[in-house]
């Protein structure tokens, strides 16, 4: 945030990427020392890049994403030059704004497409959209809407290089909404932790609910969840993993065994309510059963 001597915002921005960008933000804010509420009349009266993008990013502070996306538009079509920047930024405000039902997965992907077809985009780039869209589509519960993107970046030549992790999470992804592989995606999403990770309890944790999360491999899950119990450091880390056993143990229609994890959590985290909820929840399941 960039103030003048009376405190009054000039400029703003979210981010940061890299060392040559800040310092271009921060001379770019130096330039123009005017009130936000001074280059809005500025604007309305001889509109151009350099405020429509101040303004653009001045809305994305406050999570006013239309109105975001709505001056980065307007910067890409005056300034040619930084459609690339303002074109990421686009992306990623509809994506937030998605969230909050701004945005229809349509408007996000018809903007995505527009990404996919520009000319020059990198692998990086193009994997980094398709982690974006494939995240989107199963938060919407339409996970099949992901497919073009994932397919998009995993046909990129990498040539002999080593998948990047984000390469390496969209084949898991690939393989679970794409191939319908549920096998392949265990295998490779093993693939992608470190060689000890069965002697670690949060990596053990976190390949359970990844399980639970996709609903696949839940009976290896459940022995996982609770290897990394017997090794968790503490009764805070404990709890969590007897959490997520008692989830996975719900999902396989074991509902007396989730209610025990569920209350072995909570005796662990008396002072946590969210422990409290869980076992309330799995009670109730347990007495409909």
């Amino acid at each position: 945030m960039a103030v003048n001597g009376k405190g009054e915002i000039t400029d703003r921005w979210l981010g940061f990427d890299g060392v040559e960008a800040w310092v271009a933000s921060v001379e770019k804010a130096r330039s123009d020392t005017r009130t936000i509420a001074a280059k809005k009349e500025a604007f309305a009266k001889e509109p151009n890049g350099a405020l429509a993008e101040c303004l653009a990013n001045d809305a994305a502070c406050v999570m006013d994403y239309k109105t975001a996306v709505k001056y980065f538009r307007t910067a890409r079509d005056l300034d040619p030059s930084r459609a690339a920047y303002c074109s990421d930024q686009i992306l990623s405000n509809m994506f937030y704004g998605s969230r909050d039902s701004v945005f229809t997965f349509d408007e996000v992907a018809s903007e995505a497409d527009l990404a996919l077809a520009a000319p020059g985009a990198t692998v990086d780039q193009i994997e980094s959209l398709a982690a974006m869209m494939s995240s989107l589509a199963q938060s919407m519960e339409i996970p099949e809407r992901a497919a073009p993107y994932l397919k998009a970046a995993l046909d990129q030549d990498i040539g002999d290089a080593e998948p990047s992790p984000t390469r390496q999470g969209l084949m898991v992804e690939h393989a679970l909404l794409v191939d319908h592989d549920a096998g392949k995606a265990v295998k490779l999403r093993k693939g992608m932790l470190p060689e000890d990770w069965q002697q670690d309890a949060g990596q053990l944790n976190s390949f359970a609910w990844w399980c639970f999360q996709n609903e696949i491999n839940l009976d290896e899950a459940q022995k996982l969840a609770m290897q990394g119990v017997d090794l968790a450091r503490d009764d805070e880390a404990r709890a969590s993993i007897l959490d997520t056993a008692a989830e996975i143990s719900a999902a396989r229609g074991q509902l007396a065994d989730a209610v025990g994890f569920a209350q072995r959590a909570a005796d662990l985290a008396p002072d946590k309510d969210y422990y409290k909820e869980q076992l309330q929840k799995f009670t109730a399941a347990a007495e409909t059963q």
